[in-house]
Formats: structure tokens, C-alpha cells, sequence
């Protein structure tokens, strides 16, 4: 937990240094959300997790699955959000990537939670798979976005 403050702490230095010429106001926007959108995308890879592995002991499979629905529907709305961002004249072309990173991050979410509600419906090896290939998918971007790849 404390590499990963670290690491974003030294990504915020980062992203507001490319901005240290815009106002202040843009700056503060800017910072707010670089941090919210790496809570986010790292705090819902955990929750989605910690939902599949309690699924069968702690979770049953209703409670799972209505879990699973509503963060693919936050999903679905913060996608939404991110990409309409993107077309606005409000980011430079580095903030339209990152922004562009998370939103593709988000997508990789939203279908890791979906495949997780359809797995506990079928118990499919198939969606089982789809399950894990979105969750790598997931967290590639995010030690991406977030800085955590180890060189």
C-alpha cells in the first residue's frame, strides 16, 4: 500500500508539472482528476476481486451478480464521462491520453465485472476465462496509469 502511494504521489508531481504554466483553477481540476480516476480504476480491480473470491463463501450467487451489475452500470456512466471529456477543448493532447488510458481501463472494468456476473450465472470455464482475461487486461492499465510496473 505504501508503493503504491508513492507511486501516486509521484505521478500527480508529474502530471500537474506538465501544467504548471496553465491557471491554477485548471491545474487544481487537472490534479483532482488524475487522483479520483486512479482511485477508481484501482479501487474498483480490488472490489470486483474481492466479490469474486467471496463468491460461493460469503457472497451468493444473487448477491454476487446485483454486485457485479451495479459496477459495471458506475462503469458504464464513468466511461461515458471520460470519453466525452476527451472531446473537449478543456484537455491538451498528454491529458486527452491519459484520459483516453483510463477510460480503456474503466472498459476493461466494466467487462471483467460483466463476465464475473455471467460466470456465476453458467459456471462456464469460457466465462471463467473471459473473467481473467478482462482482470489482466485491467490491471496492465492500471500499473500503467498508476506507475506500478516494476522495471
Amino acid at each position: 500500500m505504501k508503493k503504491i502511494l508513492i507511486c501516486l504521489s509521484i505521478g500527480l508531481i508529474c502530471f500537474t508539472q506538465a501544467h504548471a504554466q496553465e491557471s491554477n483553477d485548471k491545474t487544481v481540476v487537472l490534479e483532482t482528476l488524475g487522483v479520483l480516476s486512479a482511485v477508481t480504476v484501482y479501487n474498483t480491480y480490488l472490489a470486483i476481486g474481492a466479490v469474486a473470491d467471496g463468491y460461493g463463501t460469503t457472497y451468493d450467487a444473487e448477491y454476487a451478480i446485483s454486485l457485479m451489475n451495479e459496477q459495471s452500470a458506475f462503469l458504464g456512466e464513468t466511461q461515458k464521462q471520460l470519453d466525452q471529456l476527451i472531446v473537449t477543448n478543456f484537455l491538451d493532447e498528454n491529458d486527452k491520453a491519459f484520459v483516453g488510458k483510463t477510460s480503456e481501463c474503466v472498459n476493461y472494468l466494466r467487462n471483467e465485472a460483466e463476465a464475473m456476473a455471467k460466470y456465476v450465472k453458467s459456471e462456464a470455464q469460457a466465462d471463467l476465462d473471459s473473467y481473467n482475461f478482462y482482470r489482466d487486461r485491467a490491471w496492465k492499465l492500471i500499473e500503467d496509469l498508476l506507475g506500478l510496473k516494476e522495471d
